[in-house]
């Protein structure tokens, strides 16, 4: 009896050392996952603002890109001086 004693003893204490352990590493687990999880939700916010910015520049560049070329259609003053001696030299 006493021999069937110390054998479940010993068990249950093997069983609570593995559970504290177990539990351990859920512990650290879970630390892990919400610093991951706050990365990449920082990460996701920089990635965000970034195409914000991109999209923004493109829509800068091809604003000027329009205004250059509607400046182009527009006479210059070189055409339109001189009763078109400019334009005549120039063609």
């Amino acid at each position: 009896m006493k021999h069937n004693k110390a054998i479940l003893d010993f068990e249950n204490d093997s069983l609570r050392r593995q559970l504290a352990m177990a539990n351990a590493d859920r512990d650290n687990m879970m630390r892990r996952g919400e610093a991951i999880k706050s990365l990449l939700d920082q990460t996701g916010a920089a990635l965000m603002n970034g195409l914000q910015k991109f999209h923004e520049t493109e829509r800068d560049l091809d604003e000027r890109r329009v205004e250059g070329t509607d400046m182009q259609f527009l006479p210059s003053a070189s055409h339109n001086c001189c009763n078109g001696q400019a334009a005549a030299r120039e063609h």
